[in-house]
C-alpha cells in the first residue's frame, strides 16, 4: 500500500549527527551531503548512516507495536489512507487549468485557506500557482 506510514513527516524521527529530529527520506539526503563534503570519511558515514537506518526501522516498529497495543491500528490506516487520497486529489487539483477568473480567484482563494490552516505549503500548491498563472496568461491573451 503507497500510504503505509512512508508519506513524509508521518513516520517517526531519530537523532542522527547534528539532527536532533530526522527521518525517512532525509537520511539519504543527509547521507549524500555527507558523502559530498571534502575530506568525508566514507567508511563511518555509511556505518553511521547504516546505524540510524536501523534505528529508524526500530521506532517504526516500535510505533506499529504500539498503535496496535492501544488498538489504533485501524484508525491510524484509516487516517493514512484518507491522507493518500487527499495528497492525490490535491495533486489532480494541481493541474486543473481553471478556464475563467472566478475559477482562477476560487482556487487561489483555496489555497491561501489552505495555507493559513496548515501553516505552509506541501509542494503541490507550487503547481497549483504556476498553473493558474498560466491559464490567466492564456485567458489575458485569447
Amino acid at each position: 500500500m503507497p500510504w503505509k506510514r512512508t508519506t513524509a513527516g508521518r513516520g517517526p524521527l531519530i537523532a542522527w549527527r547534528d539532527y536532533e529530529a530526522i527521518g525517512g527520506h532525509e537520511l539519504d539526503g543527509r547521507r549524500e551531503e555527507f558523502l559530498r563534503q571534502p575530506g568525508a570519511d566514507h567508511e563511518q558515514i555509511e556505518k553511521e548512516y547504516l546505524d540510524a537506518k536501523a534505528r529508524l526501522a526500530a521506532a517504526e516498529r516500535a510505533l506499529n507495536e504500539w498503535d496496535l497495543r492501544v488498538g489504533i491500528a485501524p484508525l491510524r490506516e484509516q487516517f493514512e489512507r484518507i491522507d493518500w487520497e487527499e495528497h492525490m486529489a490535491a495533486t489532480r487539483l494541481a493541474r486543473t487549468k481553471p478556464d475563467s477568473v472566478a475559477g482562477a480567484a476560487a482556487l487561489l482563494a483555496y489555497l491561501n485557506q489552505r495555507n493559513r490552516v496548515y501553516g505552509g505549503f506541501e509542494g503541490w500548491e507550487f503547481r497549483a500557482l504556476k498553473t493558474v498563472a498560466s491559464a490567466l496568461a492564456r485567458m489575458e491573451a485569447a
